[in-house]
């Protein structure tokens, strides 16, 4: 009786009067839970399901790629500059919406692509042309094409979608709705729609109509493509659609697939084994990439979200320092302890989905017993490191791993038996459960002694010239049989039906026949295995109800388990990356202090930290080919970047990092193929949604803009573009790296006015005294290879000229195109005529060559050195 001292369900789990005294000890146990630290009922048990969790990280791998693929529905809907977003998830039934502005780039759109993975995109028939190109752009790092299905207009119509949301909405909240066919194991959903309430008003449907439509063309889709039933149902709506969350654009910071790609902040890139020909691609070279140290696989999806949705409040930012902060006072051990629990955490939203479908498998019992039990060996540490701590995500974490929590892990380790589950590939229940069933499986396990007696039985009762022995065996199904060697002597015999034997089937070797006695047994005894699975399920199917009375709060627990990832992953970052921790504030300040680009870092053996400081808005950045402008301009938005995602960053704890609405980017042009247009046209494109949107709050960072079309026309646009940000009563923060060095020298720019730094990335020329960083040096300029040195290192400063020729011959470009640029370069800079080169001029080095070589006196090394001389200048 020891083994059923906790039960933890109302009497009706269990069919014996016996198991009814057991409620009143179950009650008493439970209010132990309180205490955060549970133990189990014997140490032997403990040690049992311990063992259960030692699996290596290639099982959970396996075990988590063998779950159901998302499977995810997006339907868009554009109209006048207004996109309006509905996706659903089969798997954990959740359906999103919301709506934004789109701008002509459809910026927008490719990020909620990007954002939901769709397996499918649905969009209706009558859409602009436009749209409907960067709707079937494949997406960034997909390996195959996602599917784009045109639905009819009718089905996104205004007043047809609104009527849909009116049934699901009465479907929703309405607690008496019923169906004659509908499952008994989904017979708590008449209960649970009470909790399945939801405020349609929060939507704001009627001034969202985009939304609207989207959500008609989710509706119609899952209407239209049921497996079930011949025409949709209320059943079948509510099986479906288990929650409506507002798919949120605002109180981010708002970002573009252009950004993400130039700051490198994702690097999606197809798999390099050439064995694996379908699946996800891998995460290349990116903050994501390095920055990913997450255990969980909720983990890594909620982290891919803070990295696509970093916050703009301050609050939220502190409250992950102040995580970051606290865990960085334990010892790695500690933390590591923690970690090794989370790796064991699954997605608890798709098992009890599956549950809620009567789809549970012995995995999905499995991982979510192990999710269950790692949180409360999380809960015990946290337990002990609190201590008035008032951190936000222990404390969460603590009070969602409560009693209701420890209730659902002890039901499922007192009544699932996992090694036999497994072995048997079926739910399991342990011994000790259920008198009735576990008499029946003591039936059943004694079967062979049992059947040897009976055959010894019915073997006395015959004569004794009777010619054939017996066998007593027992099938499922088929029940309880007399077995006879089948030979000649046996298939001629005729008298079996003389002795109360009947004929029942033969097999290539027996021949099997029933008699009074195989009677009786299938009468009291029964077809006792298929009694035992009956019974098993039974059992299951309530611990399943049981289960899913406590989804709320194992899902919110599973969410914390992910937020608790991200926050040591971020943790870890910080020690591995020597990351400090920034000041936030509202106020429009950027001020950087030895800021380092971090993934630049990982890729060289010394890096050079810079200084940044935006106290005026704009500042504008000159400097040679290959000194660093274009790392830099990365590295101030890659900060910026991590400290609203709540990350410690790559620079000194004296840096401030005002909020930022914006990061907008001109660094990386998007490819033109995929988008029909000239690289240049979508850098104007780029610079026109700067303009539009740009706010006093916005980062921009533009990266020698012009330079895909003539200088003049690159520098007039230039300069006008910074004039016009610069003409602004709250310019926004920008950032822009060029070579135009004419728009200072013809002052395009107003280099008085308080909006512009300006600042230059130095060089040291050996044998140059030139150090007057304000004075005009000559553009022409170009110093041997071996005299620049880079020193990667900002200053204040206007012009330093680009050096573009000694950057060549230090690339490695061959001596006759290098001297030749030096020729036009200086002729250029006196003001001299370029002569060309003459057609004949190769003949001529050739002739040279020839006659060099054929005057040429092996014995003579002067001779021989003044051939390989000339060799070498040509």
């Amino acid at each position: 009786m020891a083994s059923k001292t906790l039960n933890l369900f109302s009497s009706d789990l269990y069919s014996s009067d016996e198991d009814e005294d057991l409620i009143n000890t179950t009650n008493q146990n439970s209010s132990l839970l309180s205490q955060k630290v549970v133990e189990t009922s014997s140490e032997t048990h403990q040690q049992e399901h311990s063992s259960h969790l030692t699996q290596t990280n290639a099982d959970l791998d396996q075990d988590e790629e063998n779950g159901l693929e998302t499977s995810v529905v997006l339907s868009l809907c554009y109209q006048k500059g207004r996109l309006g977003v509905a996706s659903f998830d089969s798997n954990t039934g959740e359906l999103w919406c919301g709506e934004t502005n789109e701008n002509s780039l459809f910026e927008a759109t490719e990020y909620v692509k990007y954002e939901v993975k769709p397996n499918l995109i649905l969009v209706p028939s009558r859409t602009e042309n436009s749209f409907m190109k960067n709707v079937r752009k494949p997406m960034e790092g997909a390996k195959e094409q996602v599917e784009v299905r045109l639905l009819k207009a009718s089905d996104f119509a205004h007043d047809n979608s609104i009527k849909k949301l009116q049934l699901l909405e009465q479907l929703m909240s309405d607690a008496t709705i019923t169906e004659e066919n509908y499952m008994e194991a989904n017979a708590e959903s008449s209960s649970r729609r009470k909790d399945m309430r939801f405020d349609f008003s929060s939507l704001h449907l009627e001034e969202n109509h985009q939304t609207v439509r989207a959500l008609g063309g989710v509706l119609s889709f899952l209407q239209s493509n049921r497996l079930s039933y011949g025409e949709i149902d209320d059943i079948e709506v509510l099986k479906n659609i288990k929650t409506i969350t507002n798919f949120k654009f605002d109180g981010f910071v708002q970002l573009d697939m252009n950004t993400l790609k130039a700051l490198s902040i994702f690097s999606l890139e197809a798999h390099p084994s050439t064995a694996i020909l379908s699946g996800r691609p891998k995460e290349g070279l990116s903050l994501f990439g390095i920055m990913n140290k997450t255990k969980s696989s909720v983990g890594k999806d909620l982290l891919r979200q803070w990295f696509l949705k970093p916050v703009m409040d301050v609050n939220i930012i502190q409250k992950r320092h102040n995580s970051i902060d606290f865990f960085n006072k334990f010892t790695t051990d500690i933390l590591d302890e923690i970690r090794d629990n989370l790796k064991y955490v699954k997605n608890t939203k798709r098992i009890l989905s599956r549950m809620r479908e009567a789809k549970a498998t012995v995995n999905d019992w499995s991982n979510l017993y192990k999710t269950l039990y790692c949180c409360k060996n999380i809960s015990e540490i946290l337990f002990e490191m609190a201590e008035n701590s008032n951190i936000d995500v222990v404390e969460e974490f603590l009070n969602a791993c409560n009693e209701a929590i420890v209730k659902v892990l002890q039901a499922i380790s007192k009544i699932v038996d996992f090694k036999e589950s497994r072995a048997q590939n079926r739910l399991v229940i342990m011994s000790g459960v259920n008198s009735e069933l576990d008499n029946r499986r003591q039936t059943y396990e004694s079967l062979d002694t049992f059947l040897d007696l009976v055959a010894q039985q019915e073997s006395g009762s015959l004569p004794q010239d009777f010619p054939f022995s017996f066998k007593a065996v027992y099938y499922p199904q088929l029940g309880f049989l007399l077995v006879v060697d089948k030979t000649t002597e046996a298939n001629n015999f005729e008298n079996f039906e003389e002795h109360g034997l009947r004929f029942h089937f033969a097999s290539d070797r027996s021949l099997y026949f029933k008699n009074a006695t195989t009677d009786e047994l299938d009468s009291e005894v029964g077809d006792i295995h298929h009694l035992i699975i009956e019974q098993e399920t039974s059992i299951g199917i309530k611990l399943e109800k049981y289960v899913l009375q406590f989804q709320d709060q194992i899902n919110k627990l599973n969410h914390v388990c992910a937020k608790l990832d991200c926050i040591l992953s971020l943790t870890v970052c910080s020690n591995d990356f020597n990351l400090s921790r920034p000041r936030m504030t509202e106020e429009p300040i950027l001020k950087i202090v030895e800021g380092r680009n971090i993934l630049q870092e990982l890729t060289v053996d010394t890096i050079i930290p810079n200084d940044t400081d935006l106290s005026e808005c704009i500042q504008i950045v000159t400097g040679p080919n290959n000194s660093g402008k274009s790392c830099y301009l990365k590295q101030v938005g890659l900060i910026v970047f991590m400290a609203h995602i709540g990350s410690f960053i790559p620079a000194s704890q004296d840096s401030v990092i005002g909020i930022v609405d914006r990061i907008m980017t001109r660094i990386q042009s998007q490819d033109s193929i995929s988008v029909n247009q000239s690289t240049f046209a979508i850098d104007l494109l780029q610079m026109k949604g700067m303009i539009d949107y740009s706010t006093p709050r916005s980062l921009l960072l533009i990266d020698e803009f012009g330079k895909g079309t003539l200088a003049l026309d690159g520098i007039a646009l230039l300069s006008s573009i910074l004039k016009s940000f610069q003409s602004r009563t709250q310019p926004p923060r920008v950032i822009a790296t060029t070579h135009y060095i004419e728009m200072l020298q013809y002052n395009l720019i107003d280099y008085k006015n308080k909006n512009i730094q300006f600042m230059t990335m130095d060089v040291h020329i050996d044998n140059t005294t030139n150090n007057n960083e304000d004075q005009m040096v000559d553009e022409f300029q170009v110093p041997n290879a071996e005299d620049l040195v880079f020193l990667y290192k900002l200053k204040p400063g206007k012009i330093i000229p680009s050096y573009g020729i000694t950057v060549a011959s230090l690339a490695g470009l061959p001596n006759h195109i290098i001297n030749r640029a030096k020729v036009v370069a200086d002729n250029i800079s006196k003001g001299k005529q370029i002569k060309p080169i003459r057609e004949n001029s190769k003949g001529k080095i050739f002739k040279e060559l020839f006659e060099k070589f054929m005057s040429l006196d092996v014995n003579q090394e002067q001779s021989i050195s003044d051939l390989f001389t000339f060799v070498k200048s040509i």
